[in-house]
């Protein structure tokens, strides 16, 4: 109902319960399921609309999944992401997480191109380390200070690519942009 009521383009998933894929496609029409590979250690999936040119890039995470939208305009790296939970990780370990999610994206970018989306549950505030350290996900508030350098930022005579958080303004003060 969602779908339809919200005219929802893509709709990433994660922890979908197993084989219920066919009950929800019985139940809407003009949406395509994708679902992880076999192999895959990683439950996102992924409903778009049938229209939607969207491509398998990477299933080899165990907390994600990339795919690739083409448009008439570009192509997009659509990542979507499940890192864990507070619940049973403590901040180190979460950090961990997003350093090994992090160089995932960076494999994707490096067989596709740069124009990257990462979706997801983060399990993690903007402004926490695994957020914000170069060698996490490298995230800023500011869509300027992403696109200072040509996007990336020197760490040790290494390039990293910033990420834009645009959830960082719904935590504080900061302003619509």
């Amino acid at each position: 109902d969602l779908l339809s009521d919200y005219d929802v383009d893509i709709c990433i998933l994660a922890e979908f319960p197993e084989n219920k894929q066919l009950d929800m496609l019985a139940k809407i029409t003009g949406y395509k399921f994708h679902i992880p590979i076999k192999a895959s250690k990683n439950r996102i999936e992924y409903i778009h609309k049938s229209d939607i040119i969207f491509d398998h890039l990477d299933d080899t995470s165990r907390r994600g999944s990339a795919k690739k939208i083409k448009t008439n305009i570009t192509e997009i790296n659509l990542i979507g992401c499940h890192l864990p939970s507070k619940f049973s990780n403590d901040t180190k370990m979460q950090m961990e997480e997003a350093n090994e999610f992090s160089r995932f994206v960076m494999s994707v970018e490096q067989h596709s191109n740069d124009n990257t989306l990462v979706v997801g549950d983060f399990n993690m505030n903007p402004f926490e380390d695994g957020m914000v350290a170069v060698k996490g996900f490298n995230s800023v508030m500011d869509k300027r200070i992403a696109l200072r350098n040509n996007g990336k930022k020197t760490y040790f005579n290494i390039l990293y690519p910033y990420f834009y958080n645009p959830m960082w303004r719904f935590l504080g003060d900061y302003p619509e942009i």
